[in-house]
């Protein structure tokens, strides 16, 4: 495992700069939302910014790597918004990736899960 040769504050701050710099290229901002879930890297506070700078966003990318930090650190409940809206997107003319449509299935199957445990099986009828 790395801690970044001391640098860690550092390395968050140049990806997180990634993230939301218009000029770089949505495969490597995807690369850098990844990088970010590294649990040495992790900030909970991460995805409250994502969701407020993401919420329309209708790249796969993007997309995919948000969903998967929202399945990394079990952020389905907090970002029920932003999937609801990826479910929408879902349209095959849009150019939809099957890694963004895999992630958003097992988003969803998470949901269901936790539904199942706060509800008792007659009022899921």
């Amino acid at each position: 495992m790395t801690y970044f040769y001391g640098e860690r504050d550092k390395v968050r701050s140049i990806l997180l700069q990634c993230c939301f710099d218009t000029e770089i290229r949505t495969y490597e901002v995807k690369e850098a939302i990844l990088a970010l879930t590294n649990p040495r890297l992790y900030d909970e506070s991460d995805i409250g910014k994502f969701m407020e700078y993401f919420a329309d966003e209708m790249d796969s990318d993007i997309r995919y790597a948000l969903y998967c930090d929202i399945l990394e650190h079990r952020l389905w409940e907090s970002t029920i918004d932003f999937v609801l809206k990826g479910i929408e997107k879902l349209n095959p003319n849009n150019g939809v990736n099957a890694s963004e449509r895999l992630r958003l299935k097992e988003l969803l199957k998470k949901l269901d899960s936790l539904l199942e445990q706060l509800l008792p099986p007659q009022s899921l009828l």
